[in-house]
């Protein structure tokens, strides 16, 4: 199990191509990881993950105008998810069903 601790909206720390970002929570999302595109151009690409010490290596991402890089269901389905927004926690179990 691995604790992340988060201010405003439920969020994990992640790597992103061996850089430490924080990704939102975002359930609603059925993509892997939807990321700020900044000077990139909207769109997919690939680049290496890391959630909770789950290396997931080169998956597909998108690159689109949203505000913060938020972590979708493609990638939580791998986790047992627990909120506590009350001590605003998140906890990430890799679920042992899934094969990895």
């Amino acid at each position: 199990m691995t604790l992340f601790r988060y201010d405003e909206a439920p969020a994990v720390g992640i790597e992103i191509d061996g850089r430490t970002a924080t990704a939102i929570i975002d359930t609603a999302n059925a993509d892997t990881l939807v990321m700020p595109r900044g000077r990139h151009p909207a769109g997919r690409a690939k680049a290496h993950i890391v959630v909770a010490g789950i290396d997931f290596g080169k998956v597909d991402i998108r690159y689109a105008d949203v505000s913060d890089t938020r972590l979708g269901n493609r990638l939580l389905s791998k986790f047992l998810i627990s909120i506590d927004y009350g001590k605003r926690v998140v906890g990430l179990w890799r679920d042992p069903r899934i094969r990895m």
